[in-house]
């Protein structure tokens, strides 16, 4: 399982806890074990260091309280940068990644942002530059905006 699945499978199932885990007071040094852990599933030849896998928490506030889980760089088209859980008042959990995407006419590079739930994967469109607080600022936006709707909505479980 890819590890944004995983992570958002976290959030999802319980989002306090993944917030406490990673979250401030949490181990920081828990995202880079859990990357490490998971890789070793993986043959030798494809595992990919956890240099780079971070935590970032931003207070509710100016916004939704937001914690993104930041991976190691993505090389991949949908290899995801980041996962991030925006906590809304009440405790309900939203999770996004922003992927890495590269058009397949052109070749260029870019983003695109994904929203994670139980039932589906939604697409949100072009994404953000991959700066952590671009990416926050981007999922507060679509969370605080009732009328907002995706591009594209796809069935699939996590877990």
């Amino acid at each position: 399982m890819q590890m944004k699945y995983l992570l958002a499978q976290m959030a999802i199932q319980d989002p306090g806890r993944l917030f406490a885990t990673f979250g401030p007071g949490g181990d920081a040094a828990l995202l880079k074990d859990l990357w490490t852990a998971v890789g070793q599933s993986l043959p030798a030849g494809e595992r990919i260091s956890s240099a780079g896998a971070r935590t970032w928490h931003r207070p509710a506030g100016q916004g939704p309280e937001v914690l993104v889980l930041a991976l190691p760089p993505a090389i991949h088209r949908n290899e995801a940068y980041f996962v991030g859980a925006a906590r809304l008042p009440g405790g309900a959990c939203r999770v996004f990644c922003l992927e890495r995407t590269i058009a397949p006419v052109t070749g260029a590079e870019g983003t695109v942002l994904a929203e994670l739930a139980a039932e589906g994967r939604s697409n949100w469109g072009p994404g953000s530059v991959p700066l952590i607080e671009e990416f926050a600022e981007l999922v507060s936006q679509v969370v605080s905006d009732a009328s907002a709707s995706p591009l594209t909505f796809i069935p699939m479980r996590l877990g």
